[in-house]
């Protein structure tokens, strides 16, 4: 019956929404592939009569989209099949279910839609829709998952259909706890409207914080950091990094981010979080013993991996024990020879860091600096690298992804495994030589293999080509290694 009053190819929009406002269709999705027509008009037809429905499929291979359309010809059946139907199991996996809008517009424009993130991990899509459900009519409710466990990523959306109402549901629930954690609502912003989110870093507005102390918890960690900026200005969302044991408890990764509201708070938040004698006095215990505090302006991993593309981030080894991050910073954003007047050699930095051993603190000998252009990475680059700092030659590099190094490094080692003469392999993994017999004369000495004429040696068997010589035998091997072993013998 449904594969009747369904065309696939041409599915009538103008029933989507009538034309008076009142919605007569459904917007399913979270699908299983297996899903038909057939099986939604299984499950709809028990609530209400059914005009059409349409699951979407890829126009090559015919294979189910996960979502699908369902018309009704009253919006009165809509609303009772929306009710009952929404959050219910169809073939082994939870549908989400809302009024279908004609006008992406909408949809699109953010108004009325509210994130809301730090949930607990029990609390899914209908958990969380019978949350706001009490301050309105919800137009669609998600919580982000994992594509591949399934299990609650700790953010989601509502999105309510009165922006009034999505004003009403923030005012009341943000800073409350559900389910033992205490959530964060705030207003969404699209991507490409997001302060910050593009190649500008001038304009941001969240920060990220390293070197925590291992016993903060989520609440302690959100009082340190309002006690420490609360005269600058408000924060928007603070958020400690946890990890979850097997008996639930959460431990802190040792670091987290907060983000304000406007630029110019973050940026004299930022300073506030770089002035360690300030943040003793406003913060106690806010830093792990034996460390300092580290802050930069948050970044996302595409934009981190962009940084590594454009040759904005340079690698720096052999740095002394006696060097601290402050002055490792200021040499390579004012230069070994620095003018006096504020004036940076180099260009602007936007993270600088030396790394340390997590458990006693200790220098390993190497760090990071990111610019702000490739111009001035060059440039520090060109002056820097050999710059003796501290009576020990710096050497400074682009900085590679992890995986990048290790193929060099394989192929390193594998070019060590070679004779540079005649590129077979020598030392220990060479086999005694063979002579074919009747094709080598004896020459002075008796010694069998080399004619008289010039001592060259004719017709030797090559030895086999041992594994060690292959690049993919040492990218294995590498991988046995801690990333910081690796590093330090990369040049």
């Amino acid at each position: 019956v449904a594969e009747q009053n369904v065309d696939e190819q041409n599915v009538d929009q103008a029933a989507l929404v009538a034309p008076s406002g009142a919605c007569k269709s459904l917007f399913v999705q979270d699908l299983a592939p297996t899903v038909t027509e057939s099986t939604l008009l299984e499950v709809f037809q028990k609530t209400a009569q059914i005009q059409s429905i349409h699951v979407c499929r890829d126009s090559a291979t015919r294979l189910s989209l996960g979502y699908a359309y369902v018309n009704f010809h009253r919006a009165e059946d809509c609303d009772q099949a929306l009710a009952e139907v929404n959050f219910q199991e169809i073939e082994g996996k939870i549908c989400r279910i809302s009024k279908s809008l004609r006008d992406p517009s909408i949809r699109k424009s953010g108004v009325g839609n509210l994130f809301i993130k730090n949930l607990a991990k029990d609390i899914d899509h209908a958990g969380l829709h019978d949350v706001f459900a009490n301050f309105g009519e919800i137009m669609s409710c998600k919580v982000a998952t994992d594509r591949v466990t399934g299990e609650s990523k700790g953010y989601g959306f509502v999105h309510f259909a009165k922006p009034e109402e999505g004003k009403n549901a923030l005012a009341n629930l943000n800073g409350k706890c559900l389910n033992g954690k205490q959530v964060y609502v705030a207003k969404f912003i699209p991507r490409q409207k997001r302060i910050g989110s593009g190649s500008a870093s001038a304009h941001f507005t969240n920060i990220y914080l390293n070197n925590l102390h291992p016993d903060l918890t989520q609440t302690r960690f959100i009082e340190l950091v309002t006690a420490a900026t609360s005269d600058l200005g408000e924060i928007t969302s603070p958020k400690l990094m946890v990890t979850e044991n097997e008996d639930g408890t959460e431990v802190s990764k040792g670091f987290g981010f907060v983000n304000f509201e406007s630029h110019e708070v973050a940026a004299k938040a930022l300073d506030r979080f770089k002035n360690a004698e300030k943040m003793t006095e406003l913060a106690p215990g806010l830093t792990a013993e034996g460390k300092e505090l580290y802050s930069n302006p948050a970044m996302s991993t595409t934009k981190r991996r962009l940084m590594v593309v454009e040759e904005k981030n340079l690698y720096v080894k052999n740095i002394a024990e006696t060097v601290t991050e402050e002055r490792f910073k200021e040499l390579f954003e004012f230069g070994p020879d620095p003018k006096g007047n504020g004036e940076k050699e180099f260009g602007t930095i936007t993270s600088a860091c030396i790394m340390k051993d997590g458990d006693t603190g200790a220098h390993k000998g190497f760090g990071f600096v990111c610019y702000e252009s490739k111009e001035s990475a060059v440039k520090a680059m060109t002056i820097m690298n050999g710059f003796r700092l501290d009576d020990k030659p710096l050497y400074v590099g682009v900085a590679q992804p992890k995986e990048l190094r290790r193929k060099q490094l394989a192929q390193h080692f594998a070019r060590n495994q070679m004779d540079p003469h005649v590129g077979y392999p020598v030392g220990p993994y060479l086999v005694p030589q063979r002579f074919l017999p009747g094709k080598f004369s004896s020459s002075r000495g008796g010694r069998p293999g080399f004619q008289s004429r010039g001592g060259v040696p004719v017709n030797v068997a090559r030895a086999p080509f041992p594994p060690q010589s292959d690049p993919r035998f040492w990218t294995e091997l590498l991988k046995t290694f801690p990333d910081g072993v690796v590093s330090q013998h990369l040049g």
